[in-house]
């Protein structure tokens, strides 16, 4: 699918002042398109990392990468119905809006041209009366009866066009100073030693639209400086203390801007059958025109004074203990909008610890079982990396997560084979800006590989998930599809509903989307001669594409197989 892509490394060794140092440069350009139509990927990349000796005790780590991205993005198919999923793609309902919005003929909706049609509508029940819509929005919503029908589409035929964009420019840069003397650590009362000062800057500028009707803009940087002190000690024979303890500060900050609501964001409005028009484009607030400003934004910044240990301690090579734990100080403000788009400022300061606990015994010297119990407390991000004004006003700035897993890892055939298995049980919350509510989630599930080398030229690997991941309380839609409330998609799908899942009747706990079972195998030859072939295959188990559970998403089965050479400095 045109795909190109070129890349250039080079490393080499060099001096500084007489100080041993090392150099390595990767560059890479790309300019593709890809399987789905309209969506392309341009991306430049450049990094250079460095190492310079300056003692036998001392050394420098430093470095910088660049990367100026231009891609877009795609939400697939709209309009998805359970029939258009077992036509695979047979069955799309075609038509486009019979009443046209974009009345100056500019090729894009202006808030202004559709405020009166309201384009956005809340569902307070369900099956929601349609005639509870005005008689302005029956008009804009509805599809023009003269060309609605089922017409089949490819799998190549997304929601998206070539003017959507999402452009990134990054720099990165650090530098990390290392002490060290490893002494010598095969002898009873020695010890070895690590202490490490790293700086990390990141910037980042991103802008993105999607004539959907989603454009926003994020502008943050984060300056994080972090010293490290880790010892390796073995005071007796049946006794191994290895410990990192440390402190860092990290300061971030950033400008995070969306336009939101305003009847945009219409996903079924469009025909993607047919293709774009001016009457399903909607203007972004990247233009400058002033038309559409940003009605979200968040100016904010965060600090972070953080201090962390690590204890892993190791009893006769058969008992190891890891004790983590880590608080942070946390000073957070922003001056920002309101979910109805009115200024204010708020900031707070609150600390967080998170710590885990592990323990590992060796029932025999090729089989371990594990156990680890561990809790954190983390801060909840917008898309741009800013605490939204709102969950500091109520809070709700900082989550918590809680991790059970009991596992056995351990090798058979004299090593030849390693396998693992790992029970988890995890527990954690985030706050729904737009629901104003906390929402829970469950997960527990087995995680089970194997890894085997059968003689010197075969291998395999397998894999199997089972999974379970429920969201306990009821969902908030964003958008809801119109037969899941009773309406009928063709006198509807020029505008969105949008809804709180327990006036519904989608009650929680209920099934997130994402498949309960998953397996993989692949084998790979290798022949003395210098090639080889490998062949694999992944299955996934159906799964409902929402919440709702409208529409069930069949299973699959994804098969590979690749054939290598490698002679001399030819692959």
């Amino acid at each position: 699918y045109d795909k190109l892509i070129g890349s250039f490394e080079y490393g080499t060794p060099f001096e500084i002042g007489g100080m041993k140092s090392g150099m390595y440069i990767f560059a890479q350009l790309e300019d593709s398109d890809h399987y789905y139509r309209d969506v392309y990927n341009e991306n430049q990349i450049l990094q250079a990392a460095f190492n310079t000796e300056v003692s036998s005790f001392v050394s420098l780590e430093y470095g910088v990468m660049l990367q100026d991205a231009d891609l877009n993005q795609s939400l697939g198919w709209n309009r998805v119905t359970q029939e258009l999923v077992d036509s695979e793609g047979g069955a799309y309902l075609a038509g486009r809006p019979g009443l046209n919005l974009d009345v100056d003929g500019s090729g894009l909706l202006t808030p202004s041209e559709v405020e009166a049609f309201d384009l956005e509508q809340f569902a307070f029940a369900n099956p929601f009366p349609y005639f509870a819509l005005s008689e302005e929005q029956r008009a804009a919503y509805a599809l023009d009866p003269a060309t609605v029908g089922l017409t089949e589409i490819s799998h190549r035929t997304v929601q998206t066009e070539e003017s959507d964009f999402s452009k990134s420019e990054v720099a990165t840069l650090y530098f990390d100073v290392v002490l060290g003397d490893d002494g010598n650590l095969d002898e009873v009362g020695q010890y070895g030693w690590t202490l490490k000062n790293q700086t990390f800057y990141d910037d980042m500028d991103h802008t993105k639209y999607s004539s959907y009707g989603f454009t926003a803009d994020y502008d943050t940087s984060v300056l994080e400086n972090k010293t490290t002190f880790s010892t390796r000690f073995t005071p007796s024979e049946s006794l191994t203390l290895d410990t990192v303890l440390g402190f860092s500060w990290r300061e971030s900050e950033g400008l995070e801007r969306e336009s939101r609501g305003r009847g945009y964001q219409v996903l079924d409005r469009r025909d993607i059958s047919f293709g774009a028009t001016g009457n399903d484009r909607f203007e972004g607030a990247f233009t400058g025109t002033g038309n559409v400003p940003y009605n979200w934004s968040q100016d904010g910044e965060i600090t972070d004074l953080g201090l962390f240990a690590l204890f892993d301690i190791d009893i006769m090579d058969r008992l190891t203990l890891t004790l983590g734990g880590r608080w942070d100080e946390y000073d957070v403000s922003v001056d920002g909008t309101d979910i109805s788009g009115v200024m204010g400022s708020a900031s707070d300061s609150d600390s967080a610890f998170s710590y885990n606990t592990s323990a590992m015994f060796s029932v025999t010297n090729a089989i371990n079982v594990y156990a680890t119990y561990a809790e954190s407390e983390y801060l909840e991000l917008g898309q741009g990396g800013i605490i939204a004004r709102q969950n500091i006003e109520e809070g709700t700035w900082i989550q918590d997560s809680e991790l059970t897993e009991l596992g056995v890892k351990g090798r058979l055939f004299d090593g030849r084979m390693y396998f693992s298995a790992t029970w988890y049980d995890q527990n954690r919350t985030a706050f729904n800006k737009l629901s104003e509510s906390f929402d829970s989630y469950n997960s527990d599930g087995w995680e089970l590989e194997a890894r085997m080398a059968a003689t010197e030229t075969l291998s395999f690997t397998a894999n199997a998930t089972f999974q379970n991941t429920e969201l306990e309380n009821s969902p908030f839609f964003l958008g809801i599809p119109p037969e899941g409330i009773g309406l009928d998609p063709a006198l509807t799908y020029g505008g969105r509903f949008t809804g709180v899942g327990g006036q519904l009747g989608f009650n929680g706990p209920i099934d997130s989307p994402t498949p309960d079972t998953l397996y993989s195998v692949n084998g790979i030859y290798t022949s003395p001669m210098g090639w080889g072939v490998s062949v694999g295959a992944t299955y996934v188990e159906s799964m409902f594409a929402g919440y709702a559970q409208l529409v069930e998403l069949p299973s699959y089965t994804v098969a590979r197989a690749a054939v290598f050479y490698e002679r001399g400095p030819l692959s």
